[in-house]
């Protein structure tokens, strides 16, 4: 057996090295942002619109020739108030065919760390979704929660709560795609950190 061969099974025989291959050849990118307050507009409220803003999110231009895997979302919540209001769940929501949004983050390269590389552009938090055509529909509910301070006599600070969506490559986002972490009641009562990390690979016919 030859030694490219025995490294290869050595490093999917181990969990940390899932993701190696698609890491060591430069695909995998990450977005993140830490510690930023909700606001109405992160909540599905009257619809998933041009004016909304995802917990976490990503948008494929049409044209790109590539596939962006999903590979996890995280979100942990940094400062949850006394009395603050539950996100109620999050839901992840999408749409296909977008052309026109004119926003979003230069994503993080995994295997450099540099912000530079990607044909996706992420959002987190505070960027809305301009120039998004029509609304987003839901796709399935999330995995993470984050748990209600009610009843404590004082703010809890660091950590609250962490909470991770294993994807694992079970959604894909095709050019023109949009997909977006979307919180089901609004608070702006709740601070919180969040990531999303995926994998762009070419499509084959």
């Amino acid at each position: 057996m030859s030694t490219g061969m025995q490294n290869a099974i050595s490093r999917t025989s181990q969990s940390f090295a899932q993701y190696y291959d698609a890491n060591v050849r430069g695909n995998v990118y990450t977005f993140g942002i830490s510690n930023t307050a909700l606001v109405s507009t992160n909540a599905v409220a009257t619809g998933v619109t041009a004016t909304s803003r995802p917990v976490i999110g990503l948008w494929n231009d049409v044209g790109t020739g590539k596939n962006l895997v999903v590979l996890n979302a995280t979100v942990v919540a940094t400062t949850v108030d006394n009395s603050a209001v539950a996100p109620g769940g999050f839901t992840w929501y999408k749409d296909v065919s977008e052309t026109s949004i004119s926003t979003g983050s230069t994503p993080v390269n995994c295997s450099t760390l540099a912000s530079s590389g990607s044909i996706a552009k992420a959002f987190a938090m505070s960027t809305a979704l301009t120039g998004l055509v029509g609304s987003l529909s839901i796709l399935r509910p999330s995995p993470i929660t984050i748990l209600n301070a009610a009843g404590v006599s004082t703010a809890i600070t660091q950590p609250q709560g962490v909470s991770e969506d294993r994807i694992d490559g079970s959604i894909i986002v095709p050019p023109g795609g949009v997909l977006s972490l979307m919180n089901m009641i609004s608070t702006t009562t709740v601070d919180l950190s969040v990531s999303i990390t995926w994998a762009e690979e070419n499509i084959t016919s």
